[in-house]
């Protein structure tokens, strides 16, 4: 078993990024960079308030899982950011793109967005997974939410498999026009729901 918490510490903030950037290569690579300019970006603009993380028994950061509420999330790129690492026009033309790539929003108050997973390569199959979403569960009853959703891309079939397993349902999928294929390296996502049962909110 693992430990696992909300959040993350400062001295696991370089490996939350690194973890995040391997899991979500195919999404970053083509539209912010190399994995290296993507684990800088993200060091700079996760917020540990919005994830559990799981750690190992030397305290390292080994899983991470992000999440939404309200406004706010783990991952939270702004324009300003990209303009200081890219400059002014590739700034606002990858922010644009980027935009178009992670505009998931929750179908309403009571639901909370999953925003992604990311687990250590060495670590898989080990049931890190498993208790991360079990933390996740207690806590969006605990805050009274009635559901979860998160989004999983076409090239992901075992993520997707997980999520049923979970109970996740799938309540609708987009296909991406070929231009968009071409420009994020993705064909298309499926949005799936998770019910957990009405609490009232603290």
């Amino acid at each position: 078993m693992y430990t696992i918490k909300k959040g993350f510490d400062e001295s696991n903030r370089q490996r939350a990024a690194k973890l995040y950037s391997e899991a979500f290569e195919r999404k970053f690579s083509k539209v912010v960079g190399n994995r290296e300019v993507v684990e800088g970006l993200l060091e700079q603009c996760m917020d540990s308030q919005f994830c559990f993380g799981a750690y190992n028994e030397n305290k390292q950061l080994v899983g991470l899982m992000g999440f939404h509420m309200d406004d706010q999330a783990l991952i939270k790129i702004n324009i300003r950011k990209l303009i200081q690492t890219f400059g002014v026009i590739r700034g606002i033309y990858k922010a644009s793109l980027l935009k178009m790539l992670f505009n998931h929003k929750a179908d309403n108050a009571e639901q909370l967005l999953l925003s992604g997973v990311a687990i250590e390569t060495t670590y898989r199959g080990k049931g890190i997974g498993s208790q991360l979403f079990e933390a996740l569960f207690t806590f969006v009853k605990a805050e009274g939410y009635e559901s979860i959703k998160l989004h999983v891309i076409d090239e992901n079939p075992r993520a997707k498999a997980l999520y049923e397993r979970l109970g996740f349902v799938q309540k609708k999928h987009e296909k991406l026009p070929r231009w968009a294929i071409d420009l994020f390296g993705v064909s298309g996502f499926s949005a799936m729901v998770l019910p957990i049962g009405a609490k009232e909110k603290k």
